[in-house]
């Protein structure tokens, strides 16, 4: 299976002596055969630092919501 992702995240800097604030966002993909030309559906993806799950729609796409600005793992079976 191949899994597309895109992670939206966000900061603020609000001068320059200020540290930067993280926002959450948005984790959004679709997961296909090696092909890309079957989507996976009923596919468990999961944010490994976070144990967060969802399951693949019918099209293949999955999403998570307010996940922390930061570098994930994700896992498809």
């Amino acid at each position: 299976m191949k899994l597309k992702s895109i992670l939206f995240t966000g900061a603020a800097v609000i001068a320059a002596s200020t540290p930067v604030a993280a926002f959450a966002g948005d984790v959004r993909g679709t997961v296909t055969d090696a092909e890309e030309t079957v989507s996976i559906r009923a596919a468990e993806v999961r944010i490994v630092e976070l144990d967060r799950v969802a399951t693949t729609e019918r099209d293949g796409g999955f999403s998570f919501s307010g996940v922390p600005a930061g570098t994930y793992t994700l896992e498809v079976s």
